[in-house]
């Protein structure tokens, strides 16, 4: 028998051809998994994942991603274990932690700490897992990722320090101006009060903010303007200022008379 010596130098090609095609089986499986909330079957596949635990699909998605978006708490827990990296960044720069924060996941975004995410990331828009957490006015997230930023600053992360924040001197309004009050509204007799979730930086100025109960979108659209522009003294824990969020009113309504 006379093997054919160009059939044997493509040999090598051909089996790497059916290795690459069964990682990404396997790949492609373990998002399908992971989104699917199928717990077992994730483990199943782990052992076959190798370097693929972390692979990206055609959008731009992993596994922990996909977990953490559909609310698989277990699911993220196996794979974190397994060394799913908590960082990798979407197309849109999220991370897995943005995305527990936007989705209100209190359980996976406690995970993610735990693993070592990295709560200043921040995305293509430049927003950080808190200003997201700000946006979506989730209590649980915003005070977990306030605690660790306050944990990571005394040198340690515990479970204890994401469940039970200590109590924060909270920032103090350093100069403000009122919110103009148009002419348009007072001719329709909109008045009240406009309520604010803002996110005061460490530097006492004024990050994110967002409606938390409106009145009218021109006021409402006022009052963020104007808020923004607000100077704080900030908030101190152990001495240290740190980012915190605040509720803030701002009024709408003819002066009062003298």
């Amino acid at each position: 028998m006379v093997l054919d010596p160009k059939a044997l130098s493509l040999a090598p090609i051909l089996l790497f051809w059916v290795a690459a095609a069964g990682s990404q089986d396997v790949e492609e499986s373990l998002h399908d998994r992971a989104r699917a909330g199928q717990v077992e079957a994730v483990r199943d596949l782990l052992a076959e994942a190798g370097p693929g635990l972390d692979a990206a699909d055609a959008s731009g998605w992993t596994a922990l991603m996909y977990a953490v978006q559909d609310g698989h708490d277990e699911v993220v827990q196996v794979l974190l274990e397994a060394g799913a990296d908590p960082d990798r960044q979407n197309p849109s720069g999220e991370t897995a932690l943005h995305l527990a924060a936007r989705s209100g996941r209190t359980a996976s975004a406690r995970l993610l700490l735990q693993a070592g995410a990295d709560f200043g990331l921040q995305d293509s828009e430049g927003r950080t897992p808190l200003y997201r957490a700000v946006e979506g006015r989730h209590a649980d997230i915003i005070e977990m990722l306030q605690a660790a930023a306050l944990a990571k600053g005394m040198g340690v992360l515990s479970l204890a320090a994401l469940e039970a924040p200590e109590k924060t001197l909270p920032p103090r309004i350093l100069e403000s101006t009122p919110a103009p009050y148009p002419e348009s509204a007072r001719a329709r007799g909109v008045e009240g009060r406009v309520v604010l979730m803002v996110l005061v930086r460490r530097d006492g100025s004024v990050g994110d903010a967002s409606v938390s109960r409106g009145l009218d979108p021109s006021l409402d659209e006022i009052a963020l303007r104007t808020v923004k522009e607000w100077k704080f003294v900030p908030a101190l824990r152990n001495g240290k200022t740190v980012e915190v969020v605040l509720q803030v009113e701002v009024e709408f309504g003819p002066p009062a008379e003298p």
